[in-house]
């Protein structure tokens, strides 16, 4: 699952901006079993996904945003990991999304 991840969550999150209401069902269907392998089998590389997420949070894309911090809230739930150390990478993109008049991302 590791070697796998970041290209899987890539594309995952390419396809989260979709407009298309088919695509954006496929993907919250994926979403929630990739969420379900990594709760079960934590090995994936953070760092990977960090970077992935510090450029996303950045798009203005409100689909996208709430995509990465919706991962964000997941991983910090997580018992096995912590985000703190990334904080640095995230906080800026965090404080964009928070700045977002888009409520559903404020809530995110």
């Amino acid at each position: 699952m590791q070697e796998n991840f970041t290209e899987i969550f890539t594309v995952l999150s390419n396809q989260a901006m979709e407009l298309d209401q088919e695509i954006k069902m496929a993907v919250e269907m994926c979403d929630r079993v990739l969420k379900d392998v990594i709760s079960i089998d934590w090995t994936f590389d953070t760092d990977k996904f960090v970077i992935v997420a510090q450029e996303r949070l950045m798009l203005d894309d409100p689909f996208g945003r709430m995509f990465h911090l919706a991962w964000i809230s997941f991983l910090e739930e997580m018992k096995n990991t912590s985000l703190v150390w990334y904080l640095n990478h995230l906080l800026d993109g965090v404080l964009v999304c928070l700045g977002d008049d888009n409520r559903d991302i404020q809530t995110a």
